[in-house]
């Protein structure tokens, strides 16, 4: 029958209200005498505030739970889409890095191992190569690039978004009288939904200051304004009968959802194992590479094969791979690896007076191609015919051509046109920003620079695909 999976993350951030310390501890327990384990998203700042009151009983527990990295300072201004915000990806990916890497090696030395999942305060896409280097394995809340808020693979991590219908979260409505059964119900349409869909992945996600206060603590950079950590005032709790009702209302949750036939909760790490690329690192015979050449002709964005799905990243990947190898040996490749790459640095377009290529110069073209694919692991901005540049969208396509013309005819022909591409994975980001309510941005901040470069990064977007899972307990060093 069809299974439904559901990942429960708790955003455990809160380094201003000691009441909040309590409640990972509290929901750890909630979810142990059920037999499952929620995803704690820890900031390192908020493990800085649980020794400074006296909290490692709190530390200790989250030791024995699944755990995701979620950021150093999380909301302290600058946040990353602004300190970004003029930044080249080169530039933007450096300064992430630069950003983060002292608070999770803090964070790792804290728990004894690496995170299985990583989560931003705000979407940014700057993040994902560092976490790649990281190790870390999946993202696990919004991010520009989305497919109706299933799970994907978005420059080379497991995805899954806190959007969409499979989504819900909890709220400070957490602690109101029959929430718990609000809360099966809502759960209810969503396991309908993906039960007859033939199964899928659902996120519940809350932040811990939900059980406890009676709002966020980063409203104290509302606006965007700096508040240094001495001068951060405190949000107003909640009473304790509210904060009991808050817990059993989760309990309630967490009772329903394992309750329902073929319904399971999973960590971070068992989601890795369930949507794992399966593809990457495996060779596809000609016949594969050519229907790719086919799709790609028509449409460049992910495609599916063997049940799984090749980026447009990949296939660009491929497709000049195979074409390279019919410029060096004289024939078709009998296969061609699968690999990743990530996406343009940046947008390029055609120039407008390039026209039909002739074999050799397109094989001098492929050949820089090529080696640039080698070295910077990325789809490149443009291709060099000369001093006139080629968008990738367009070489991929001429590229997709040039092999079915061969696999047609036997050799390349006298002339190969220039063909325009159709870069339709685009679309699954946003074309512009829009403005964000977020307390920590300045005021009317829209992260356009942001989404730019999540537009071009879907070139390595799509769908993940549910492999059979094995017995696992996953752990990164």
């Amino acid at each position: 029958m069809p299974e439904v999976t559901t990942l429960i993350s708790v955003h455990t951030e809160d380094c201003v209200n000691p009441e909040t310390d309590e409640v990972p501890l509290r929901l750890a327990e909630v979810c142990g005498r059920r037999g499952c384990r929620a995803v704690f998203k820890v900031t390192t700042e908020k493990i800085r505030s649980l020794r400074r009151n006296g909290r490692e009983d709190v530390l200790e527990a989250l030791k024995t739970q699944d755990l995701g990295f979620h950021m150093t300072n999380h909301s302290f201004p600058p946040t990353v889409p602004v300190y970004t915000q003029a930044m080249s990806w080169d530039e933007g990916v450096r300064a992430f890095e630069r950003a983060e890497r002292q608070g999770y090696e803090e964070w790792k030395e804290t728990f004894g191992r690496g995170a299985s999942t990583y989560t931003h305060g705000t979407p940014t896409p700057f993040a994902f190569p560092a976490l790649r280097k990281w190790g870390i394995p999946t993202y696990a809340w919004t991010c520009y690039a989305d497919i109706g808020g299933a799970p994907v693979h978005y420059m080379g991590l497991v995805m899954l978004p806190a959007s969409g219908p499979n989504w819900m979260h909890l709220g400070f409505g957490v602690s109101e009288e029959g929430a718990g059964q609000r809360f099966g119900e809502q759960f209810g349409a969503i396991y309908d939904r993906l039960r007859a869909q033939g199964g899928g992945m659902a996120h519940i996600s809350a932040h811990e200051c939900e059980w406890a206060m009676r709002g966020f603590w980063d409203e104290n950079f509302r606006q965007g304004r700096l508040v240094l950590p001495g001068a951060l005032r405190r949000q107003e709790p909640k009473p304790p009968d509210e904060i009991e009702r808050g817990y059993s209302n989760f309990g309630q949750l967490v009772e329903h959802v394992l309750g329902l036939p073929d319904s399971r909760i999973v960590t971070a790490g068992e989601f890795h194992e369930l949507y794992r690329d399966r593809l990457v690192g495996t060779d596809l015979p000609l016949d594969e590479v050519l229907v790719l050449a086919e799709a790609v002709a028509e449409e460049i964005t992910f495609q599916p094969l063997r049940g799984q799905y090749v980026s447009a990243a990949e296939s660009f990947g491929v497709l000049t791979e195979a074409l390279a190898h019919v410029f060096r040996h004289g024939c078709l490749p009998r296969s061609v690896p699968v690999r990743y790459y990530d996406g343009p640095p940046r947008f390029a377009e055609t120039a407008a007076g390039l026209g039909a290529l002739t074999p050799a110069v397109l094989g001098h073209v492929l050949e820089d191609v090529v080696d640039y694919l080698g070295f910077e692991s990325r789809v490149p901005a443009e291709a060099w015919v000369g001093n006139e540049p080629m968008a990738p969208a367009d070489f991929l396509a001429t590229t997709a051509q040039a092999l079915l013309a061969v696999a047609r005819e036997g050799e390349l022909p006298d002339r190969i046109p220039l063909a325009r591409g159709n870069p339709t994975c685009l679309r699954y980001a946003p074309e512009r920003a829009s403005i964000s309510t977020w307390p920590a941005f300045p005021p009317d901040f829209a992260d356009d620079n942001g989404v730019a470069m999540s537009r071009l990064q879907c070139w390595t977007l799509k769908p993940a695909t549910r492999g059979e899972q094995r017995d696992i307990s996953f752990r990164r060093d």
